[in-house]
Parts: C-alpha cells; sequence; structure tokens
C-alpha cells in the first residue's frame, strides 16, 4: 500500500504549479497559482452568476447592505468584480495584463463604472475596511452568461475557478432557458456546491399556475438534464414580504456556509484542483493527439494494433525469405515435374515392339524378299517397314509424351500466373522431329536380332527421344526464367517495402505508446502530489506568487487608465413613441370621412351618367366599413406576448404561463356565423404534418424514419442519448411531450373540435396536448374583435419546427400590422435576433411601416430613467438588427389588466392607453387614408364628368349628335389603343431585376457566415474526447446546414417581396403612363387611380434537403483536436472547407430556383397587365356609354351644375377634416 506523504494544500498546490509550468500549459498553470494564492490567503468566495439582469448585481447589493454595484435591466457587469474586507481601495486587472491600485473615492457611481468598462477592464477587486462579511471572504458578481458579449462570457469563465460556492441566479420567467440549464450542468459536472435561486416571483400569478406545480416543473426539467445542485430559493427584492420570498432563508444559507468556510474551503479547492488537472490533462490529451497525428501524417495511413503489425512483420519476412530461394525451387519443381512426364511416358509397348522388331530385321539381318527382282521388293519392304515403325513410334509419343509434356508446360505457366494465348501458342508450337535416320542411328554396332537386343533397342530409342524432349524442355523454362526473376525481383522489392512500413508503423506505435505512456505518467504524478503521496521538496511561494502581474499603484484616481466618469446614455427621441401617444381622433375622422361619401353618394343619384362612378364609390365605401384587419403577434418564450394580447382585448382570455406555452398558432377574432363567444375550433395535426415535424427532429439525430409509428417508437432511444449536443437538447421537451400525448391524441390527428374557452386552456398549458395543436380559433366579444381585428398569437420565435418560420413569413406579409413584444429585462436569444433580422429584411419592402415593437413588463422599471435606458438598449439592438426608426413602446401588461375603481381599461400608467392610440392612428388613419383618399379621387372624376355634362347640357341637337359621334370615335380609339398596349418592355425590365437580386442572394447569405461559424463551432461543443469530438462536429455541421436552409428560405421570401414590390411600383408607372397617353385624346377620361394588386408570392422547396455531414468528409478530416481547432488554424480551415461545399450548394439551389421564380412572376405579370387594361377599358367604356347617354336625354343642365357644386362643397369638407389631395 501507498503510504501517503505529509505535506500542505499549498505545498501539492505549488508542486502542480511547477509541473505544469514546465508543460507550457499557461492557462491552467496560472489558475493553480490563483489557487495557491486562495489558499495562502484562506479566501472564501460566494460567486453569483446567471443569465443578465436577473438580479445578480442587486441581490448583492442587498446581501453586501449598500448599492456598491451596478445595477440594470440592460447588461451592466461587464467583467468579474470581486468584494472583500480589506483596506480601502480598488484594484484593476486591465486587458493588459497590468493590474492598478487605486485609491478608494467617495462615489459609489465611480466604482459602478468601472464595473461596466468590459472592454478595458477584465477584473475589478474592491476592498473595504467596513464590510458585513468577516475577512477571507469574498463576493463574486460575474457579467450575464447569456449575454451577446463574447467579453462578458469570457469573463465569467475565468472566474469560477475561484468561487467555493455558486449561486446561479434566475429571472422567475426565464428559468427554463437551454443556456441556464446547460450553464449550470456544466457547473456541476465540474463538482462546484451550485444553489439556484429564482429571482423576482413577485412576477408569479396563482390563476397563471400553483407556485408548487412551477417549481415542480423547475426541477422535472433540470432532473431530465440530469442536474442535481445543492438547494433552490425562492426570492424578492422588490416585494419582501411575498410569501413565497425565502431571502431571509438565502441569507441563512450563506451565513452557513461562511461559519463552515475552512472546511468548504479546503473540499473547494480539492476539487478544483482534481478538474484543472483534468482540464490539464486534457491539454496534454490534445498534444499527445497531435504528436501522433503528426507521426500518422507521416506515415499517411491508420494504425492497426501493435500485435497486427508484429504478425504482418513476421509473415513478410518469411516472405521474403521464401522469395530468396524461389527460383532454385521453381527449377527444382519444373524438373521434378518433367522427370516424371518423363518416366510416366511409355513409347515401347508391345505392339510398338513388334513393329520395331520388324524393322530390325530389315537392319541386323539379310533382309529379302522373293527371288526374283528381288532386290527392289526388298528397298521397298525395308522402307515399308521403317515408315511403319516410324508412324506408330509417333503416335505413341504425341499420344504418351508429347502432349502431356505441353500440358505440363501450360498448366505450369496457368499455376504460375504466367500464362498468356500468345505463350499457349508459343508451347504448342513446339517440335520434337522423330527422324528415321534416328531409328538407324540407334542400332548398336555388331548386335543380332536377339528377344533381348530388342528390349535394349526400344529402351535406347525410347530414351534417345525422351532426351530430345527434356532438352527443348529445358529450353523453353530457359525462355520463361526472366519471367520468374522479374515475378521475384517486384515480390522481393513488394516484401522489402512492406517490411520498411511495417517496421515503421511499429516504430510509430512504440513512439506514440510512450507518447501515451509519458502523458499518463504526467497525470498520474499530478494525481498523486494532489493525493498527497509523493514527496514533494519545499516550495517556493513567494517566487509563484510574485510571478503575478506587476501591480502599479495610482496616488490619484484621475491618474487611473481608466477615468472614474458616469456618462448616462441619450436616445434621440425622434420617431418615439412619444410622437404617436397623443390622443386620437382617426376613428372619429374616418366616420366622417364616411359620411361625407355616404353624403356624395345620394347627391350622385339622380345623374344618370354617375351611376358607374357612384357604384364604384359604393363599394369601395363598403369595403371600408367591413374592412377587417389582422394583427400578428411575434416574440420569444415568456416574452409576455399572451398577457399583452389579453391586455389588448381586455381580458384574460388565453392562459399565460413562466413554462413556454403557444406551440401552435391562437387566432382571436369576433364570432360571427354559427361561432358564439367563447366558442374556440381547434385544429389538430395531421398525421403527415407530425411525422413530418419528428422526422426534421430525427435529423438532428442523424436518423431517419418513414412512419409515425416508428418515430413513436424510437423516442425512447433518442431521450437514452447519454450526451446530446445542444441542437438535440432543444428538441427534447417536443419529443417528451409527443410520447407522452400521443396515445391519447392518436385516433384524434386531423379532426376538427369545437370546444368552450374554459377547455381550450386544457390544449394549450398541457404541452402532451399542445404540441398537436396545428391552429386554435377562439371567437371572442372584446372592444379590440368589435372593431374588426383579428389577433394572431404565434409560436415563440425559437420554435423549433422550421415550418412555423414559414407561417411566421406568410404572417409577416399578410398581417396589416405586426407587433413584436420584448420582455424589459430579457437579453435577445439567437432564434430572437434570426426573427429580427428577418424583419430588417422586408421592413422597406412594404409600402408603409407595419411594425411595432412592445418591452412587455415595464412596470419592473424602478425610475423613468432607468426604463428609458432600457428603450435605448433596445433600440440599438433593433437598429443592428437593420430595423431603422423601429416604433417603440413601452407597456405593463400587469397593470392595464388590474381594473382601477371606475373599471377602466387600460388604466393609466400602463402603457398600453399610449400604445392602443398610436395604434388606432395607424389603423385609421395611415391604412384608410390610402382608401378615403381613392375615394375623394372618385368624387373629383365625378366632377369633370358633371362639368362637360353642364357644357354640353346647353348645347343644340345637332352639336350633341356631332359630339356623340366624336365620342364613338374616341371610344373606339381608346379601346384600340388599351387593347394593344405592349408591357413587354417591362417584362424584360422584371426579369433583370429579379436576375440582379438572385445574384446578391448568395452573397447576403454568407455575410453573417464567418460569425455564424464561429457561433456554432465554439469551444464548449468541440472540447474534450476525441471521438466524442467528431460526434459533436458532425453536429455542429447539422446546424450550419439548418441555418443556412433557414436563412436561405428568408432571404429568398424577402426577394419574393422585393419583386412584388418593383412590380406594384412599375405597374403603378405604367398605369400613369397608358392613362396620361389616354388623357390626350381626352383629358376627362375618369379613369381610377387605384392599384389592387396581390401578387401570390412563389413557393419555395427546402433548399438541399439530403445534404448531410458526410457531404463534408473533407472538412470533418481538418479536424485534430480541439486545441488545434482553436488555438492554431484548425478552425480557418475547417471554416473554409464547410463554405465551399455549402456554397456549391446554395449554387445549386438558386440555379434551379431562378427560372422557377421568374416564370412565377412574368406570368403574374402578364395577368396583372392584362387585368389592368380590361379594367381601363371597362372604365373608358362606361365613360363614353354614360356621356353618350346624357346627351341623348333632355336634362336641365342646372341639375349637373347643382349636383356638381355640392360634391365640390363635399371635397372641400373632407379636406378640412384630414383627407388632402
Amino acid at each position: 500500500m501507498i503510504e501517503t506523504v505529509t505535506s500542505t494544500m499549498i505545498d501539492r498546490l505549488a508542486a502542480i504549479y511547477e509541473l505544469m509550468d514546465t508543460r507550457n500549459d499557461s492557462i491552467h498553470r496560472d489558475r493553480v497559482r490563483d489557487l495557491i494564492r486562495k489558499c495562502h490567503d484562506r479566501e472564501f468566495a460566494l460567486a453569483f452568476c446567471g443569465h443578465f439582469s436577473a438580479g445578480k448585481s442587486t441581490l448583492l447589493n442587498r446581501l453586501y447592505g449598500e448599492e456598491l454595484l451596478p445595477t440594470s435591466p440592460i447588461p451592466t457587469s461587464a467583467n468579474v468584480v470581486k468584494v472583500r474586507k480589506g483596506e480601502d481601495q480598488v484594484i484593476l486587472t486591465l486587458a493588459s495584463g497590468e493590474r492598478q491600485v487605486v485609491p478608494m473615492t467617495d462615489s459609489d457611481q465611480d466604482i459602478q463604472q468601472l464595473c461596466k468598462s468590459g472592454a478595458d477592464i477584465t477584473a475589478v477587486e474592491i476592498s473595504r475596511r467596513q464590510t458585513p462579511f468577516p475577512e477571507g471572504v469574498a463576493l463574486l458578481d460575474t457579467p450575464g452568461v447569456d449575454s451577446t458579449d463574447a467579453i462578458h462570457e469570457s469573463a465569467t469563465e475565468s472566474a469560477l475557478h475561484l468561487a467555493d460556492v455558486i449561486f446561479f441566479v434566475m429571472d422567475y420567467n426565464h428559468v427554463q432557458s437551454e443556456g441556464n440549464i446547460t450553464f449550470v450542468k456544466r457547473l456541476k459536472d465540474r463538482n462546484k456546491r451550485v444553489f439556484l435561486v429564482i429571482n423576482q416571483v413577485d412576477k408569479h400569478r396563482d390563476e397563471e399556475l400553483s407556485f408548487g406545480r412551477y417549481l415542480q416543473r423547475v426541477k422535472e426539467t433540470f432532473s431530465q438534464w440530469g442536474v442535481e445542485v445543492d438547494g433552490l430559493y425562492c426570492t424578492s427584492l422588490k416585494e419582501p414580504d411575498h410569501p413565497h420570498n425565502q431571502l431571509n432563508k438565502l441569507e441563512e444559507k450563506i451565513q452557513e456556509l461562511v461559519d463552515r468556510r475552512n472546511a468548504l474551503l479546503d473540499e473547494s479547492l480539492e476539487q478544483e484542483a482534481i478538474y484543472l488537472i483534468g482540464e490539464h490533462q486534457r491539454v496534454l490529451d490534445e498534444r499527445t493527439q497531435a504528436s501522433m497525428e503528426e507521426i500518422m501524417e507521416q506515415l499517411g495511413e491508420e494504425l492497426p494494433q501493435k500485435e497486427k503489425i508484429e504478425q504482418e512483420i513476421l509473415q513478410w519476412n518469411e516472405v521474403s525469405d521464401r522469395l530468396t530461394h524461389e527460383l532454385m525451387d521453381k527449377r527444382s519443381d519444373f524438373q521434378k515435374g518433367l522427370d516424371e512426364i518423363l518416366r510416366n511416358a511409355y513409347l515401347m509397348p508391345y505392339e510398338n515392339r513388334e513393329v520395331a522388331h520388324r524393322y530390325l530385321e530389315t537392319e541386323l539381318t539379310r533382309f529379302r524378299v522373293g527371288w526374283f527382282f528381288s532386290k527392289g521388293k526388298t528397298e521397298k519392304a525395308k522402307e515399308e517397314r521403317l515408315q511403319a515403325f516410324l508412324a506408330t513410334l509417333r503416335k505413341t509419343v504425341d499420344t504418351q509424351l508429347d502432349f502431356h509434356l505441353k500440358q505440363y508446360l501450360v498448366d505450369f505457366l496457368q499455376a504460375e500466373d504466367l500464362y498468356t494465348e500468345e505463350r499457349g501458342e508459343a508451347i504448342y508450337s513446339l517440335n520434337v522431329s522423330i527422324r528415321p535416320d534416328l531409328l538407324k542411328e540407334v542400332i548398336k554396332e555388331g548386335a543380332g536380332l536377339t528377344g533381348d537386343y530388342l528390349l535394349k533397342y526400344t529402351e535406347d530409342l525410347g530414351d534417345r527421344i525422351k532426351q530430345e524432349y527434356r532438352r527443348q524442355a529445358h529450353e523453353w523454362f530457359a525462355s520463361v526464367l526472366p519471367l520468374f526473376q522479374e515475378r521475384m525481383e517486384v515480390r522481393q522489392k513488394e516484401a522489402k517495402a512492406q517490411l520498411t512500413r511495417l517496421n515503421a508503423m511499429l516504430e510509430a506505435t512504440n513512439q506514440m505508446e510512450q507518447l501515451q505512456k509519458k502523458q499518463q505518467e504526467a497525470i498520474e504524478e499530478l494525481t498523486g502530489i494532489l493525493e498527497g503521496k509523493r514527496e514533494l521538496h519545499p516550495p517556493d511561494l513567494e517566487a509563484i506568487l510574485k510571478e503575478e502581474e506587476t501591480v502599479t499603484i495610482k496616488e490619484n484616481p484621475d491618474d487611473a487608465m481608466i477615468p472614474f466618469s458616469s456618462t448616462k446614455m441619450k436616445i434621440d427621441e425622434g420617431g418615439s413613441s412619444d410622437s404617436l401617444s397623443q390622443p386620437s381622433s382617426s376613428a372619429n375622422r374616418m366616420e366622417e370621412q364616411l359620411r361625407s361619401i355616404q353624403k356624395a353618394e345620394e347627391v350622385m343619384q339622380p345623374v344618370k351618367a354617375l351611376h358607374s362612378v357612384r357604384k364604384e364609390l359604393l363599394e369601395k365605401r363598403k369595403r371600408v366599413e367591413n374592412r377587417r384587419f389582422t394583427v400578428a403577434l411575434f416574440g420569444a418564450f415568456s416574452a409576455g406576448k399572451s398577457s399583452f394580447a389579453n391586455a389588448l382585448l381586455g381580458e384574460k382570455l388565453l392562459p399565460v404561463s413562466p413554462n413556454p406555452t403557444t406551440a401552435a398558432i391562437n387566432r382571436i377574432s369576433a364570432p360571427h356565423g354559427a361561432y358564439r363567444h367563447g366558442d374556440v375550433v381547434v385544429r389538430l395535426k395531421s398525421e403527415e404534418i407530425v411525422l413530418e415535424e419528428l422526422q426534421k427532429v430525427f435529423r438532428r439525430f442523424g436518423r431517419q424514419v418513414t412512419s409515425l409509428q416508428s418515430a413513436i417508437q424510437q423516442i425512447g432511444e433518442l431521450l437514452e442519448i447519454s450526451d446530446p449536443d445542444p441542437m438535440q437538447k432543444m428538441a427534447f421537451p417536443f419529443l417528451r411531450a409527443v410520447r407522452e400525448g400521443y396515445p391519447a391524441v392518436s385516433s384524434l390527428l386531423g379532426s376538427v373540435r369545437t370546444v368552450l374557452l374554459s377547455e381550450f386552456h386544457t390544449y394549450v398549458a398541457n404541452e402532451s396536448l399542445s404540441c398537436f395543436v396545428e391552429l386554435a380559433e377562439l371567437y371572442v366579444d372584446t372592444p379590440l374583435t368589435r372593431r374588426g381585428i383579428t389577433l394572431v398569437d404565434t409560436p415563440g420565435a425559437d420554435s423549433i419546427h422550421a415550418r412555423h418560420t414559414e407561417v411566421a413569413f406568410r404572417y409577416i406579409r399578410e398581417a396589416d400590422a405586426i407587433l413584436y413584444v420584448t420582455y424589459y429585462n430579457h437579453a435577445f436569444s439567437r432564434a430572437d435576433r434570426e426573427f429580427l433580422i428577418q424583419l430588417g429584411r422586408v421592413k422597406d419592402a412594404f409600402s408603409m411601416d407595419k411594425m411595432f415593437f412592445i418591452m412587455n413588463a415595464a412596470d419592473l422599471a424602478s425610475s423613468a430613467d432607468e426604463c428609458h435606458d432600457v428603450m435605448s438598449y433596445l433600440k440599438d439592438q433593433l437598429q443592428q438588427y437593420g430595423i431603422r426608426n423601429p416604433r417603440m413602446f413601452a407597456v405593463s401588461s400587469l397593470m392595464a389588466l388590474q381594473q382601477d375603481a371606475d373599471h377602466r381599461l387600460p388604466p393609466e400608467g400602463s402603457g398600453v392607453g399610449a400604445f392602443q392610440e398610436a395604434f388606432t392612428e395607424f389603423l385609421d388613419g395611415d391604412l384608410m387614408s390610402v382608401s378615403l383618399q381613392g375615394m375623394k379621387e372618385d368624387l373629383k372624376r365625378s366632377c369633370n364628368i358633371l362639368k362637360r355634362l353642364t357644357q354640353e347640357a346647353c348645347q343644340g341637337n345637332e352639336e350633341k349628335q356631332a359630339k356623340i359621334r366624336a365620342y364613338q370615335q374616341e371610344k373606339e380609339q381608346i379601346v384600340q389603343r388599351l387593347s394593344h398596349l405592349d408591357a413587354r418592355s417591362d417584362a424584360y425590365a422584371l426579369r433583370q431585376e429579379i436576375e440582379e437580386l438572385f445574384y446578391y442572394i448568395k452573397q447576403r447569405l454568407f455575410l453573417r457566415y464567418q460569425d455564424v461559424f464561429i457561433e456554432i463551432f465554439n469551444p464548449s461543443v468541440l472540447s474534450g474526447d476525441r471521438r466524442k469530438a467528431k460526434e459533436r462536429l458532425k453536429s455542429c455541421i447539422r446546424e450550419m446546414i439548418r441555418f443556412i436552409q433557414q436563412d436561405l428560405l428568408q432571404e429568398l421570401r424577402a426577394t419574393s417581396l422585393r419583386v412584388e414590390r418593383w412590380i406594384i411600383n412599375r405597374l403603378d408607372g405604367w398605369m400613369q403612363s397608358v392613362q396620361k397617353d389616354c388623357h390626350q385624346v381626352n383629358e376627362s377620361l375618369p379613369f381610377s387611380g387605384d392599384l389592387e394588386v396581390k401578387l401570390p408570392s412563389c413557393e419555395w422547396s427546402e433548399p438541399f434537403p439530403t445534404l448531410e455531414p458526410d457531404a463534408f468528409k473533407t472538412a470533418i478530416t481538418t479536424f485534430k483536436n480541439s486545441r488545434d481547432f482553436f488555438e492554431k488554424n484548425g478552425k480557418q480551415k475547417m471554416r473554409e472547407e464547410v463554405k465551399m461545399v455549402l456554397e456549391h450548394a446554395v449554387e445549386s439551389y438558386l440555379r434551379e430556383a431562378l427560372p422557377l421564380c421568374l416564370s412565377h412572376y412574368e406570368q403574374e405579370w402578364q395577368k396583372t397587365v392584362q387585368q389592368m387594361k380590361e379594367k381601363m377599358i371597362l372604365e373608358a367604356t362606361t365613360y363614353y356609354t354614360d356621356m353618350i347617354d346624357g346627351l341623348s336625354e333632355q336634362t336641365d343642365p342646372s341639375l349637373y351644375e347643382q349636383t356638381m357644386d355640392e360634391l365640390m362643397s363635399i371635397i372641400q369638407e373632407m379636406d378640412a377634416s384630414g383627407v388632402s389631395s
């Protein structure tokens, strides 16, 4: 057993510091040095973290007992602020690393200003002699963890190692945000002692949700993420006597922790040292991995297991040895086979010996045939016996030897994989000629024809033939021997190369083992030191602590690099809500105008020539009187959209909750038809829509599903993933809700149900049911709906469903007004930012500004100045997103819904009244002015007609008849002119406009690419184990693909609006040009100036739906480790590689989309032009018909004069009441 060596914690930390220093890990070395100083000073730190404006600084001021730290609903703490007991002074740590000691000033505002200067000061340490906490206790205030400023985030991260206890402060309405949960999880993963503080519980409303249920949901959410905190406290600094305020208990807990600080400090130091060793190990892992990858790069291939390498080396050594003897072995093998062929070739069977005997008789005896003329006969017989023997012998040799030998040669080549048709032909062309003289050459001189000699002769002859075959076979083998030699040399070279490669791999493996062993030993050494199992030399603490940056002492605060000065942001009041909040009389003016129009209709009644104009005027007035307005409500979850909608409606109709509720679209309109007050029509999603939503969610996990049942069954597998990435975590609540609610609603999918308002709350508040609701239409009788206003409450901007962005855009395009609601002290999330950027894109494409920005919960402001500052901050944020001159209103829905003694809604001070005045001015003034102006122009047209009729009524019959003929000719001329109008040049200009807009889409799309890449591919996602980092890398790529897909669609939708605005403007110009041309024929032609054109937008398919991380293999291979990625140029390489693939995908999509867009809008252009031509032809024809009819009648000119005078009087009345030309 290893004995523990006696040493103090500070000795151990010093030894760890020195080892990290020798290993060039400056980041963790410096943090260990911070722990050494902390241990040396015995400083116990209580840190307050959380999202910005959650009330951290306010809570700290309350605990401290005075307003020491800056507080504001906008980001204030820009650096880490430490408050402790000590000499009255302020120590500043500058961004340059320099530390300045500045004497304390009498102004708390000066200190607060220092705490806001995050760009120049990274840390502020305030020490005072008089503090409510004992010496050795420090309070830490950190910037918001969800701030959009990277400086704030890094400042918080850099201070966590100093915190012994962390109080994570959250706003009541923002507890369940993903940012809160993931940050707390990271704290608990490093074994920090964490207490949750839910601040501002005075916002709770029991009628919305019981407090017990609220806390239960909070605990369930953190539990689902695997987060178990050390305690939870609810606080309210605004209402100290609030029944759920646990501020006193929190103070008691802090006091308890302070009392136990020595034990907790030692425990915290050890846990943080363990964490820093782990982080140091990660650094060593990455360095080792980088070294190993360099070795791998030199090798150019992946390394198998060492055992496999050694086995292959053994095998290739055997191959090399075998190749050395291969040629000799081949020759031997060939000879053995040849010998066997020759040995088995039986050339002299009995039949051949008989023929040989007959031949030998002619050679060894006095062979003679007949007595007379025997010489000729004898020679002939000899020749016949020779040829007979030769033929028999050749046949036997062919069958017994020649065939088998040649087949052997072919088989030999084939066995060696050297056979070719050419080489086969060469073998079969080999020929051993058995010559006739060979038969005689073999006969032994002096031999006699005996049985023994016959055997001897045939044996000698067979041997001579086989010898000839052997010779020829050897010659053939010699001819193919170079083939064997060449192949053997290739194989020897290959074997040598393989052995060289394998030996290099073995050496690399040994090097990597040594690297890993050295790294393991380094970590074991650090762990052993921390655990007290290593003997240590006395540390030079003074030298270690002196290695911190030199402290500069400033005698005068004014000499500090950062001046003590407090400046207040100024807001440009021009165009603000003040100018819109005056009492509005638009509704009254509009009523007066409509009454004037109705009066004019009555005046025009007797004049037949005005009947067509009067009919058109009547239709326009009815449309205005029956006008319906659609008002779309947008905002992030918990921004107070539903509560603001209730404030506008004057009743608490929509359910509100600190949890996300609006998962579907809620349309609120006046009762009509069969629908009564309080009826709600709930449309449930179809199976196809639910499957589509699940398929897109499953893609986040790299999975595909083809059926709804299969998707439901696999949800459990997704929820059990141990280490999901942020995008996957965002989908968990939806997946849980679907799994829980599906059994109950599966049979109802696609149905439409009518329920009461009380039942509707169940469909919204119950997440397992609301996730299946597509649309809910509420019919309620309120002052707002009576005015013809339909209020549309949309899902939050942070909805996970891409389909909702399409629905949102449709309402952005078609709604008469857009209301964007944000909360008083909530930061804009990434989803908010993307939505607001989209609003900025399309704002200028509308004919008028129809956007209103609402800051809800303004009652949380402690003063008018504070509210003013928040509005300034929001205005600046909106302008950064491209929304210039936003119309902004600060409201309190809560106050608006609290009736005063006289039951007036909204009460004074809520801000809702001012908004309603401005909003009414917009609806009744801005929106209606166009229609009213058009009706006034109709009255002027009527006056022109009456003027001409008055003149012509005084003429004689002949003059009238001549005028009628002139009118008929004019009519034909105008109709012909209008019929032959050609707008092809404008159509060509339209094509150019669309092509130019498309050209800039890609440029705009990738303008933000670098920033978004940094945001998605961040250290918190890609750090850690390399294998997991690779998987996270794919998740990041999926998120980047999704971002580009959505942003491309938003660009295309914005482009559609720009094209439509161009078409409307061009049509207006074209129409005016045509009318001007016609007026040259007859200046009294009463063409309508109205241009009511509604163009259907182009439909866009989902961009590159099959694009997956597999298409980014080159980019993925550039990832070595997180250290190379973030500290070297790995990120730049990957960014460019990923961009190349995305650019190609975007270009391909745009190439296909452009012709579709051109075709769509060119058709709409031609159709609209044709409709306008037909309308003008109808107007001209009606005019001439009326004028001819007027001339045909016997009408008193005074009727025309009187009617014209009355209409002129009505026009003057309208001018006086607000409708000017």
